[in-house]
């Protein structure tokens, strides 16, 4: 049959959804497939530039510290009370004085505690290997929240921008379980958008106990359609079940050991450089004036949970659109925590990919695309400051660093902006 010549214009303009590609023009067409070929390789030189970043990882950095506090919590010792220098010179491990004790929750101290049981190398390439699997979980849940197709270009593009990001390298570097967090943040999405609310908060539950931030977004996920007593009683039942299991597996005992004992080892990193949170950013500016420290310290953690609760206002505005909503309510997540390691920011992939969307309506290039690019460099390169030759602490100097924070409220902005933007997708 001949080409089409009297094609609707909403039809024109609609994009790939997986059944066939309109007709288009072919000069376009060769652009995409340009496009495509460079993101491969962009996405190819990312993964190339990982292999520097985990040789010796094994016995340097935070795995070796993991793998010993989960050797002592097999052995049935307090890893948030036992010394982890001693032990780590034994194995010939690389020591950080600035964690003495291990300071991972519990349920994270059992996991890699299942790893301590085979020779730290193995165990090393085993966490890898587990890594690598859980990254193309999290893009493929993106990719179905959004509904763009593998070979679109402009996903391509940013999986190249989210492979090669700093943040990304840091989480590889440092054997870190972010991605494993944020898998779990966005398939309680996906579960709720497929009207399986239970599943969803189960989810959100179990993300909120390998780490704490993600309670932040429990509220969200739990108040998403509800409909009735009965259905907030099976969200309730839901939670509590897998509340439970997160506390009895590992025991009662070991919670509390690790909320007097280990939290005050990370409180004590919280004010290191590389925490991107608002409140590390009120507390670096007021060592500027030590003497204000007493009077004005509060402001910081009264204005994140302010900060908090206007996501929340505003993912109530945008209820309509739950994609934009959710988005909104997870860049508040990260942002106002006590802890924002740079590392944390990949849990941002689904806000960037979000306004991809809403700012992409057809398979030909939109100038837009270049914004979500900016933004995703922006967020997810934190430290490119670090060339700069001023060290000292001045007020320029500080909300320089700070760029990836304002960089993620600048996308919450953008995003909320775009609320009554129609979407091709749908969400």
């Amino acid at each position: 049959m001949g080409r089409q010549t009297n094609m609707p214009a909403q039809d024109a303009r609609a994009i790939h959804d997986g059944s066939g590609a309109l007709p288009i023009e072919d000069s376009v067409l060769a652009n995409q497939r340009l496009l495509q070929l460079a993101a491969i390789v962009i996405i190819a030189l990312g993964l190339i530039r990982l292999f520097p970043a985990i040789d010796s990882v094994a016995i340097h950095n935070d795995f070796s510290h993991y793998y010993v506090g989960g050797s002592l919590y097999m052995a049935g010792e307090s890893a948030y009370r036992t010394k982890l220098e001693p032990l780590m010179a034994e194995s010939n491990l690389t020591y950080d004085p600035t964690i003495p004790y291990a300071a991972h929750p519990p349920l994270l101290l059992m996991l890699f505690g299942t790893l301590s049981v085979l020779p730290i190398q193995l165990a090393y390439w085993t966490w890898l290997l587990i890594q690598v699997v859980v990254a193309i979980a999290c893009l493929e849940l993106i990719r179905r929240i959004v509904r763009l197709s593998w070979d679109d270009f402009r996903w391509l593009m940013l999986v190249g921008i989210f492979v090669n990001s700093i943040s990304f390298q840091m989480l590889i570097y440092y054997s870190q379980v972010q991605l494993v967090v944020a898998c779990l943040l966005y398939g309680a999405f996906l579960a709720g958008s497929k009207q399986r609310h239970n599943l969803a908060c189960a989810v959100i539950t179990l993300a909120s106990a390998l780490k704490i931030y993600p309670v932040f977004a429990a509220p969200w996920i739990f108040f998403r359609g509800l409909s009735s007593w009965r259905d907030a009683l099976g969200r309730l039942t839901a939670m509590a079940a897998t509340s439970v299991l997160c506390l009895a597996t590992p025991g009662l005992g070991t919670w509390f050991d690790f909320v007097i004992n280990g939290v005050p080892t990370l409180a004590t990193n919280a004010t290191k450089w590389c925490n991107f949170s608002f409140q590390n950013l009120w507390s670096m500016l007021l060592r500027i004036h030590p003497e204000a420290t007493e009077n004005w310290a509060w402001i910081g953690p009264t204005v994140a949970v302010l900060a908090l609760a206007t996501a929340y206002l505003f993912s109530v505005c945008s209820r309509q659109r739950p994609l934009i909503s959710y988005c909104l309510v997870l860049i508040a997540t990260i942002c106002c925590g006590v802890i924002t390691w740079s590392h944390y920011l990949t849990v941002l992939w689904l806000p960037l990919a979000a306004l991809l969307l809403v700012d992409s309506n057809s398979n030909g290039y939109n100038h837009r695309n270049l914004l979500t690019a900016i933004c995703a460099i922006a967020v997810l390169m934190p430290k490119l400051d670090c060339y700069l030759l001023d060290t000292q602490f001045t007020y320029w100097r500080i909300g320089l660093h700070f760029y990836p924070l304002f960089a993620a409220i600048a996308l919450g902005c953008i995003l909320y902006t775009r609320t009554n933007r129609p979407l091709s997708a749908g969400v």
